[in-house]
């Protein structure tokens, strides 16, 4: 892949800051962060989202003052709700209470590092916080997967409606109210083995993306998920091929990979990128 001097300048001055941090439970946003922050400099993204899981605040702000010395946009703002494009099959009432509630926590909660290049994707952004537009659209993944993946997340709600019909004897909507207001934990019958296989499978398939495929995209070579996620690695690759081979290592074993020296001590990328592994 053919780069500008302009991006991989880019790249070797975001090497300097450590994505490595102790608020981040997902190692691989080490990896796909830095990876998603070039793209969107190279044209190849339309947004970059920071701070949607791990928020830490100093980091965001070394991206923002990076992004913003390369002429990039920089937004802060709610990071996106999963429930705006699903309808789900529970009583209005307690869907419009969970609503209400998720959209409580995401103005409560530290406000998430939107970057970009073209200025018209910060109307997108606000369109998309307000529940107006997909985030599919925004951040550049396929409606597909993104539509799959909300659809778990509703259909978790949709089982924990039935187990409190179920096992804790709502029978108004109301009463499902006053037990979600509650917490109350009950046995939900929800396919959690699947959830995980299809995560494992994606991140087996494509290591690139921050994106669980669907089951149409997972098998499909020619698929949306596919095309990105081969974008994605001739990018990291054309940056530097051992940036690109820490992905590959972590899905080979993700539950046990540990960061590398090459993203715990940051430096610059100097001369020539290299060719081979070191």
């Amino acid at each position: 892949m053919e780069l500008t001097a302009e991006v991989r300048r880019f790249y070797s001055e975001l090497r300097q800051i450590s994505f490595v941090r102790d608020e981040r439970e997902d190692p691989q946003q080490n990896l796909i962060e830095p990876l998603e922050l070039v793209a969107v400099m190279a044209g190849l993204k339309p947004t970059y989202l920071g701070g949607h899981g791990g928020h830490c605040l100093e980091l965001l702000q070394q991206i923002e003052e990076h992004a913003l010395r390369f002429g990039l946009h920089t937004v802060w703002n709610e990071s996106v709700s999963p429930y705006d494009h699903v309808v789900p099959d529970v009583d209005r009432t307690f869907w419009n209470y969970v609503i209400e509630q998720n959209h409580e926590a995401r103005l409560a909660a530290p406000k998430c590092l939107w970057a970009y290049r073209d200025e018209s994707e910060g109307d997108k952004i606000r369109r998309c916080v307000s529940g107006e537009l997909s985030v599919a659209a925004v951040l550049g993944y396929p409606e597909c997967c993104t539509e799959h993946h909300f659809r778990h997340r509703v259909g978790w709600l949709e089982s924990l409606a039935k187990a409190y019909r179920k096992r804790e004897g709502a029978k108004t909507a109301d009463a499902l109210v006053s037990l979600y207001r509650k917490q109350v934990s009950s046995r939900v019958e929800w396919p959690e083995d699947l959830v995980q296989k299809e995560l494992y499978h994606s991140l087996e398939r494509y290591p690139f993306v921050h994106f669980t495929a669907c089951p149409n995209c997972i098998d499909a070579d020619d698929s949306p998920a596919a095309a990105i996620n081969t974008t994605l690695q001739e990018l990291a690759t054309s940056l530097e091929p051992r940036f690109a081979a820490e992905f590959k290592k972590y899905a080979a074993n993700p539950d046990f990979y540990q960061v590398s020296d090459f993203l715990e001590h940051c430096h610059a990328v100097e001369g020539p990128i290299p060719t081979t592994l070191s």
